[in-house]
């Protein structure tokens, strides 16, 4: 489609071609009924009229020969030729430098307004119940959270046996969070235009009612439900979906926003926000074990053959038994998910050897042991003997730094911010996938091979503020115009600026609840039962919800920054719900197809576990804050949101300006005549300067060259004066009637004659002598002298 510039080159090229051909084709029509008889100031006006037009040039006139002509003459009128080309070049090219641009303008405040995403992502997402927040601690054993006593007590009947006991009749199991909880966790986040979501802020999207007799006095109580939406892996992109941003690509993470846009904008604009951000972050380690799979087709069967083979990359060089032991890890906060996941692979090297038979360490001249044909269910614990299988769940364990565990196997550590969630497993990674295999039936052998790498990761939460840049093109309240620019780590100007973290703890006693964690300000810094850490980020804490339950995808009450994330956390190595996705890629070739890219190298195997979980908490959960929220988390901390639908934002926005711009090289031809004008005008303004008459000396030359003045000049010498006025002229021997014998007969005996048969012209023509007939024979008849 051509641009409004071209458009506008278009229109100047067929204007200059309208200037030329049009007296062009007008003389041509003059010079057919003009004839060869005329009065001589007709002739004066053709003649101008001819000289005006291209035809000159074309048909190679006198009046544009350049042989015997003075220098001086050659050269101006060169350049008068050489300014009209470039002219017209100038014409149809400077309107090509023009282009129309929408861009960033002046930063105002802007009103915004909530935006509902239309698709599935918004009609799935619940509305918010007008209940309040509730929580359920003590999992397992029916007791009030931390800062919520209500009379009810735990009483060990025997040993290992609790049951729950009720002091009075008011007593029960509140799930009210606390008042000076809730005035904690909103202190940072609730101050009006403050676009960072708190504890409060982060709900799930879909929500059930319960009721227990014990809870609440019965009365109805709101726990998350999870529900699938669509798998948002294979799109390796920064996605919008409702109360979310979440980004797909290397680094997957979601942002917790209530969409809204600018309104009142003819163009859109740009801004920014302060958002707070959740990275599941994984670093995986190569066991340099591989697995090959050949799957053959019976030739005299429908059945398939399939055989697996370990194949050694290097996994037991320098490999101890030593390397089964392991200190408590230290890292805390300053976590290297790295060194976890290592230690776990050597491990994990060490209990493959031990089933394989494999003396450790090898002998000094074996780096690679030949390929072992195993069982397809070698790499399942199912494979491993009892103790094996026992050692493996121990190196899960000791790589997720549970070091004090129960008899079934959970975390007996007390909750506070130096424990972390981290959750490890093994990967096996996807066989790589050639799209451009033959499909010939020649080339089909029966036999289909694949080779899938063994890795060991290690998984946790990093929650912290990242700064969004937003565009939003046009107006109208379009979803689909909404768009994330770039999402990067807010800065800090001093340490003393950075987010205070704070994390519920439990002291000395054995987590029984998922801890609550979020932003506060800095009066909480030394709050009991809170640690605080004043940093760019938190790794969110570890508690029984990391555990993963019974498969399990959301927790046990509506506090979706505590159990929303431990619960996927602790199911992302093993899917044992019925309802979680197939995140393997058997049944969707999207999904593994970005999984073989990412399987060939442990830095890029990294990103499949952070992108399962990314993926599956952007089904779970929902922000409910929007760029405007003015209204404060008030107690009993309630789900519903309570606000306006429109309001002024606190950061202000880039409007979008319409704004016309040149390319100046479309300019060149323009600066070539402006010069050439320039020049011209001084050379001009000199001349008139040096010689004040040029003027009057323009007029009688132009005057005097005229065809009709100087024909009538040399057919009546001594009668006419060529210092005549024009109007004089003209109404004197202009009228004179002058006949050209050879215009249209070139055979003709006289070459320009009077022809007016007034007596007195009459006389005067026959009183020149033969003298001057001989003179001027050449110019009235034609012939040579």
């Amino acid at each position: 489609m051509l641009t409004i510039a071209e458009v506008s080159g278009l229109i100047a090229a067929a204007v200059v071609i309208v200037q030329y051909v049009l007296p062009a084709a007008i003389a041509v029509i003059l010079v057919k009924y003009v004839g060869k008889e005329n009065t001589a100031v007709t002739w004066s006006v053709v003649n101008r009229y001819i000289s005006n037009t291209i035809w000159p040039h074309i048909l190679r006139a006198d009046a544009v020969s350049s042989r015997h002509v003075s220098t001086s003459t050659s050269v101006l009128t060169w350049t008068s030729t050489i300014g009209a080309a470039m002219l017209i070049l100038a014409s149809v090219l400077a309107p090509l430098g023009l282009s129309e641009k929408i861009q960033p303008g002046a930063s105002r405040l802007v009103e915004f307004e909530y935006i509902k995403d239309p698709t599935p992502w918004g009609r799935v997402t619940m509305p918010r119940p007008n209940l309040k927040f509730a929580r359920y601690c003590e999992v397992g054993l029916a007791i009030n959270c931390p800062g919520q006593y209500q009379g009810t007590y735990m009483n060990e009947t025997e040993p290992g046996r609790f049951i729950s006991v009720e002091t009075d009749e008011s007593s029960t199991i509140n799930t009210t969070i606390p008042r000076n909880y809730t005035v904690m966790f909103r202190s940072a986040t609730s101050d009006q235009g403050n676009t960072i979501s708190g504890l409060f802020d982060m709900q799930f999207r879909r929500w059930r009612i319960d009721r227990v007799g014990s809870i609440d006095k019965g009365q109805p109580w709101v726990k998350g439900e999870s529900r699938e939406i669509e798998s948002l892996i294979p799109r390796d992109t920064i996605l919008l979906k409702e109360g979310l941003i979440v980004d797909m690509r290397e680094n997957p993470g979601i942002g917790f926003r209530n969409h809204t846009v600018p309104v009142g904008l003819e163009y859109g604009g740009l801004w920014s926000e302060d958002i707070t951000w959740i990275e599941p972050v994984t670093q995986c380690a190569d066991t340099n074990i591989s697995a090959d799979l050949r799957i053959e087709t019976s030739v005299n069967s429908f059945g398939e053959n399939e055989t697996v083979t370990l194949i050694d990359r290097g996994a037991f060089i320098d490999l101890h038994n030593s390397d089964i032991e392991s200190r408590p890890w230290v890292d805390n906060q300053t976590l290297d998910l790295f060194a976890h996941a290592h230690k776990a692979a050597r491990m994990h090297n060490v209990l493959v050897a031990s089933s394989l038979g494999i003396s450790l360490p090898l002998n000094t001249s074996t780096k690679i042991l030949p390929p072992r044909p195993v069982g397809t269910g070698f790499f399942s614990t199912s494979r491993f003997n009892d103790n094996h299988a026992q050692m493996l769940t121990a190196t899960e364990q000791i790589c997720e730094g549970l070091y004090r565990v129960s008899t079934l196997g959970t975390d007996n550590r007390a909750a506070n911010i130096t424990n972390p969630a981290i959750k490890c497993g093994t990967m096996l990674g996807a066989p790589r996938i050639t799209t451009n295999q033959s499909l010939a039936a020649s080339t089909f052998t029966g036999v289909e091979t694949s080779r899938k790498n063994v890795y060991i990761c290690a998984t946790a939460y990093k929650a912290s503020i990242k700064t969004v840049n937003f565009r939003y093109n046009g107006t109208g309240g379009d979803f689909t115009n909404l768009e994330v620019l770039n999402i990067a780590p807010k800065t800090y100007p001093n340490d003393a600026a950075k987010p205070l973290w704070a994390v519920e703890h439990s002291f000395d006693r054995v987590m029984r609840f998922d801890p609550l964690w979020g932003l506060v300000n800095d009066s909480y810094e030394t709050t009991l039962g809170f640690h605080t850490l004043r940093s760019e980020s938190l790794w969110l804490p570890t508690g029984p919800g990391a555990s993963g339950g019974f498969g399990e995808l959301e927790g046990y009450d509506s506090v979706a920054a505590s159990g929303g994330f431990l619960k996927r956390l602790g199911n992302l190595y093993r899917q044992m719900s019925l309802r979680s996705r197939d995140y393997s890629g058997s049944q969707e070739f999207a999904l593994s197809e970005r999984w073989s890219r990412l399987s060939s190298t442990q830095t890029t195997a990294s990103h499949i576990p952070s992108l399962i979980l990314t993926d599956g908490l952007a089904a779970g959960l929902v922000g409910t804050k929007t760029s405007f929220s003015s209204k404060y988390v008030e107690w009993p901390a309630m789900l519903a949101v309570d606000d306006n639908t429109r309001g002024f934002a606190q950061n202000k926005v880039q409007v979008y300006k319409r704004v016309i711009q040149y390319d100046i090289r479309y300019a060149i031809p323009s600066f070539v005549v402006l010069a050439l004008l320039l020049a011209a005008l001084a050379g001009a303004f000199i001349s008139s300067i040096i010689a004040p008459t040029i003027v009057g000396t323009m007029q009688r030359m132009y005057n005097q060259t005229s065809a009709g003045r100087l024909i009538t000049s040399l057919l009546q010498p001594g009668r006419s004066d060529p210092t005549q006025s024009s109007d004089a002229w003209v109404n004197d021997e202009g009228k004179l009637r002058l006949a050209f014998g050879r215009i249209t007969s070139p055979e003709d005996d006289y070459f320009c004659r009077i022809v007016d048969k007034s007596s007195d012209v009459e006389s005067k023509t026959e009183g020149i002598n033969e003298t001057t007939k001989a003179e001027r024979g050449h110019l009235l008849t034609g012939s040579a002298q």
